[in-house]
């Protein structure tokens, strides 16, 4: 099993790369994608921290 973290700006970008360039990619390997659908976590950031 592998993980994978990402972070977005908004709930709105995350959709955007889901349905514009995630989600056309794997529709196109088909069967070759995943055996399983992916388990996706969300978590809203309140407070970022730069240095």
């Amino acid at each position: 099993m592998h993980t994978v973290s990402v972070v977005f700006g908004s709930k709105a970008a995350y959709e955007s790369f889901m349905s514009g360039t995630l989600g056309p990619a794997i529709a196109e390997l088909g069967d070759k994608a995943f055996p399983n659908p992916p388990s996706v976590s969300t978590f809203e950031v309140h407070r970022e921290l730069h240095s």
